[in-house]
C-alpha cells in the first residue's frame, strides 16, 4: 500500500501459531485468527527493541493498522497499540534483556541501549538503580552526553547479587534524563534465589 521509508521496517512476527508460541508461549493457540491480540502487546515490543538497537528506529504504521479501528482515540485504546506506541517513544532506554532469575553471587548482565529518535540534539544522562524495598543496594550512572538524532548507544549494565538465604525480590530501575526532564523511566523485578539447597545428596 506505501514504500517504506528508510529507518522504518514492517511487520515481521511469525505468520503461524508455532512460530509465534516460541517466543510468547501457549496464548499463541488461543484464537484461531494466527495471532491474537495479546500475542501482538508482546511480540510487537519485542520486535521494536532488536530492530531499535540495530539503528532501525521506525515500525511501519500501515503494517499494525491495517484492517484495525478507523477511529484513532478507539484505537489507542488497545492494549498492543499501547504496547507498540511505547516500544516506539523517540527518547528511550531499552531493556534487552530477558533472564530474570539468578543464584545469589551471580554477576547479573542487563543488555541496554539509549536512544535519541528526534530530529535534533539531546543531552542525555542515565541513572540505574537496584532496590531492595525502598534500600539502594547498587547505583551507576551515565553522565549526561550529546545524543545527535537518531543516535543510539548499546551497552551492558552490571552488578553482583546480593548474598540471601531465602527468595529476594530486587527492583532495578532505569531513568533517562533531559537536563532536569526524565524522558523515560521503568522498573523490573529481578529474582535472586539462594545457592544452597535444603536437600543433602548422598555422597554416591
Amino acid at each position: 500500500d506505501k514504500p517504506l521509508y528508510f529507518g522504518e521496517f514492517t511487520c515481521v512476527f511469525g505468520a503461524t501459531p508455532d512460530n509465534q508460541a516460541s517466543i510468547v508461549g501457549d496464548i499463541a493457540f488461543e484464537d484461531k485468527d494466527h495471532g491474537t491480540g495479546r500475542v501482538d502487546t508482546k511480540l510487537w515490543p519485542l520486535e521494536v527493541n532488536s530492530y531499535r538497537r540495530l539503528d532501525v528506529s521506525g515500525f511501519c504504521a500501515w503494517a499494525f493498522l491495517l484492517g484495525s479501528e478507523t477511529d484513532v482515540p478507539t484505537m489507542l485504546q488497545s492494549p498492543q497499540v499501547a504496547a507498540h506506541t511505547y516500544a516506539v517513544r523517540p527518547l528511550a532506554v531499552l531493556d534487552h534483556s530477558y533472564r530474570t532469575r539468578y543464584f545469589a553471587g551471580d554477576e547479573v548482565a542487563i543488555e541496554l541501549s539509549i536512544h535519541n529518535d528526534t530530529r535534533h540534539d539531546t543531552t542525555l544522562a542515565l541513572r540505574c538503580d537496584v532496590l531492595n524495598g525502598e534500600e539502594i543496594l547498587w547505583t551507576e550512572t551515565m553522565p549526561p552526553a550529546v545524543y545527535g538524532p537518531a543516535e543510539n548507544l548499546a551497552f551492558t549494565n552490571r552488578f553482583r547479587a546480593p548474598r540471601t538465604e531465602e527468595r529476594l525480590d530486587l527492583q532495578y530501575r532505569a531513568v533517562l534524563t533531559a537536563g532536569e526532564t526524565v524522558v523515560d523511566s521503568w522498573t523490573k523485578t529481578i529474582e535472586i534465589w539462594p545457592k544452597s539447597s535444603e536437600r543433602t545428596l548422598p555422597e554416591d
